[in-house]
């Protein structure tokens, strides 16, 4: 199924299955860009879209190498650079290593995945109006776009993921594969799910106040220098408040499920990540009420 409702290739036994245009309705009446179709529907009508949002992001992911001599080569060398930085401006300069088993692994699990989530919620700031010659076009659930956003960031996202594999499990004297790695797909698949809601809460914002573009770049820096992505949140254990609301912060228990499971040889705590999940879900689907109740408004000038 293409974006618009046009079938993709696909194949049932001996037959086509093509479906019919969404510009038009059942019976061929035309369908307005402004409309917004129940809830339900709605959902179901993105369902049908599966095809685009995946072949959509597909073919975008990864382009930031392109043009590039070194091509897809970046994508590996870009995580180690950034741990190499960070972890000297803060390892070294800042000392924020002491007491840190495993600092490096440390480091590179909190740069390779809170760049995802932050990368993915700036990526989606004012991302109505950068499609908007697509949202004007046609009628089709504009969710489409900021999931297929989201799908691109997730393949992006596996080089990392790769390069910090294989730096677990070449890390002199490292902690090595163990059974406790089998938490850590519950851990992305969590992530991915906030990460996706804070998208759509992103773009459904920025779509009605341009300016706050701006303001959530700051958000965002500010979230990322309260997770934990240079330093243990338990050197903050004596401050009480400070503490509490850095256990509270999704972004520090994503980041302690990781470490947890993946160098420290542990099982992260099952109170934190149930905490995890209600904030996925309810964020996601908050997400997801709030960008479809704005839908009929995308395609105005």
């Amino acid at each position: 199924m293409g974006l618009f409702g046009f079938s993709v290739s696909r194949r049932t036994g001996s037959r086509f299955d093509v479906a019919s245009s969404l510009t038009f309705e059942q019976y061929g009446h035309l369908m307005s860009v402004h409309r917004r179709p129940r809830l339900g529907r709605y959902l179901a009508e993105t369902y049908r879209r599966r095809f685009y949002i995946w072949s959509d992001a597909k073919s975008k992911a990864f382009s930031l190498s392109r043009g590039m001599f070194l091509g897809r080569v970046w994508l590996i060398l870009a995580p180690i650079l950034d741990v190499l930085l960070y972890g000297f401006v803060f390892g070294v300069l800042l000392k924020t290593s002491r007491g840190i088993e495993y600092f490096v692994l440390f480091l590179f699990i909190g740069v390779t995945f809170f760049q995802f989530m932050a990368g993915s919620i700036n990526g989606a700031s004012g991302f109505i109006k950068k499609r908007k010659n697509a949202v004007k076009a046609f009628p089709f659930p504009r969710v489409c776009l900021v999931l297929s956003l989201l799908v691109q960031r997730c393949l992006d996202s596996l080089p990392s993921i790769g390069v910090l594999i294989i730096a677990v499990l070449i890390f002199p004297d490292g902690p090595g594969i163990s059974y406790h790695w089998l938490v850590a797909p519950l851990v992305w698949f969590l992530m991915v799910f906030l990460t996706g809601g804070l998208m759509l809460v992103t773009s459904w914002l920025t779509e009605i106040i341009p300016d706050m573009k701006t303001l959530v770049k700051y958000v965002v820096r500010f979230w990322f220098y309260s997770s934990g992505v240079f330093y243990s949140i338990d050197r903050f254990s004596g401050g009480g408040w400070v503490h509490m609301l850095l256990e509270l912060n999704p972004g520090s228990i994503i980041l302690s499920a990781f470490r947890d499971s993946l160098i420290y040889q542990s099982w992260p705590d099952g109170e934190r990540l149930v905490l995890l999940a209600v904030y996925s879900f309810s964020i996601f689907f908050l997400g997801l009420y709030l960008f479809w109740s704005r839908e009929p408004l995308y395609a105005k000038d």
